[in-house]
């Protein structure tokens, strides 16, 4: 059985974001490609929508949201820069499985899944890229089902935080160790709990003078109390 508490911060990985001379050939060999800007809670596709562009996320956060058949909706993970998102299966008008919506501005790089199928043809170091891409995401998502599976919440709590310091981590703008973009509930569902108790979770951190939070962001107050948790 793997080890739930042994998670192994996938940051920063060497080649994460493509060179900007393949940037460039993109651009070059693809009519379609577009750099687009976007603001806070933007949508970049809808759940169900039928998608016929592969997008490259240059810069920022996205979260991937899907609604269940009864109606509840959850986030499934939370992409950074250097992620694909869209159509990467390569066929054009596929359905997406999840709405993708940006958290806080992003930069996107985008083109035709026609166009982009070609050029990795071509240049097999994109098609090299992707595929680490989606490696480290399906690694990410066997993480969390682990975590899910053989960890009390309060521990996946706490593991869910250290994992998110090292890949969406930055330094603290509210004056603490480090700081991320994430709300209580997007962390309950990245958890499988409820926010009620995420939040109980979080008021005892925060009493322990470990983490505190605003309505946006969860900030490590001591980095070193929180890794003594997982020992």
């Amino acid at each position: 059985m793997v080890d739930a508490n042994r998670i192994v911060v996938d940051d920063p990985v060497p080649g994460r974001h493509l060179p900007p001379r393949i940037v460039q050939l993109w651009e070059r060999q693809c009519p379609s490609f577009r750099k687009t800007e976007m603001g806070d809670a933007t949508m970049i596709y809808r759940q169900g929508d039928g998608c016929s562009q592969v997008c490259y996320l240059a810069s920022g956060h996205v979260k991937l949201r899907a609604i269940t058949k009864d109606g509840r909706g959850f986030i499934r993970s939370i992409l950074r820069d250097g992620d694909f998102l869209g159509a990467i299966s390569g066929q054009a008008g596929q359905r997406m499985l999840d709405s993708a919506i940006s958290k806080g501005p992003i930069r996107l790089y985008r083109c035709k899944v026609g166009e982009f199928a070609a050029l990795m043809e071509t240049q097999p170091e994109i098609a090299r890229h992707l595929l680490a891409t989606l490696n480290r995401r399906l690694a990410s998502a066997q993480r969390q089902t682990e975590m899910i599976l053989y960890r009390p919440t309060a521990m996946r709590v706490a593991l869910l935080l250290r994992e998110f310091v090292g890949v969406h981590g930055g330094r603290c703008r509210h004056g603490h160790e480090i700081d991320f973009r994430l709300t209580q509930q997007e962390l309950a569902d990245l958890v499988g709990a409820s926010r009620p108790v995420v939040s109980t979770i979080l008021n005892d951190l925060r009493q322990r003078r470990i983490v505190t939070y605003t309505r946006t962001f969860i900030c490590i107050e001591n980095m070193a109390a929180l890794e003594r948790l997982l020992e």
